[in-house]
C-alpha cells in the first residue's frame, strides 16, 4: 500500500488582526441577519430598545419600561442578541454579570494570605438590588 499523502491542515479564516481573541469573539454575529434568534424575537427587542431610548414613540402613550431581562438558557444568542442590537442602534449596554466567586471563593474572600481585611460579601439579592438602582 503506497504512503498516504498528508493533507495540509484548513485554517478557519476571522478578521484581520483578531487570531488571538478566543472563538466565541472571532466569530460572533456582527449584524441582526448573522443571529441564529427567531427574526420577531430580534424585531421584539429592537423595538423595546428604540421605545426605551426614546427612538421610537410608545404604542398608548405609556412609558416603556427602562429594564429588559433575557431570559432562557445558555448559548441560545440572548447576550449576542443586545449585543448586535446596541452596535447596530449606537448604544452601550449596561449588563449584569453575576461575580459571584470571580476573584475570590464566592463568599468574598479573596486569595491572599496577607490580605486580613474584613471579608467583602455581598449577597445576590443586594448586588443585583445595587445594580438596579445604578441602571
Amino acid at each position: 500500500m503506497p504512503p498516504r499523502k498528508r493533507q495540509k491542515a484548513t485554517r478557519l479564516v476571522a478578521w484581520p488582526g483578531r487570531d488571538a481573541a478566543p472563538l466565541h469573539e472571532r466569530f460572533a454575529p456582527r449584524t441582526a441577519k448573522d443571529l441564529r434568534v427567531y427574526p420577531k424575537t430580534v424585531e421584539r427587542v429592537r423595538a423595546w430598545l428604540r421605545r426605551a431610548t426614546g427612538r421610537a414613540p410608545d404604542p398608548g402613550g405609556y412609558s416603556s419600561p427602562r429594564l429588559l431581562i433575557l431570559a432562557g438558557p445558555a448559548g441560545v444568542g440572548k447576550s449576542a442578541t443586545l449585543d448586535v442590537l446596541c452596535r447596530e442602534e449606537h448604544l452601550t449596554p449596561v449588563t449584569y454579570r453575576d461575580s459571584y466567586g470571580l476573584g475570590g471563593d464566592g463568599f468574598g474572600f479573596e486569595r491572599r494570605p496577607s490580605d486580613f481585611n474584613e471579608p467583602r460579601y455581598e449577597s445576590q439579592m443586594d448586588a443585583w438590588a445595587r445594580f438596579v438602582r445604578s441602571a
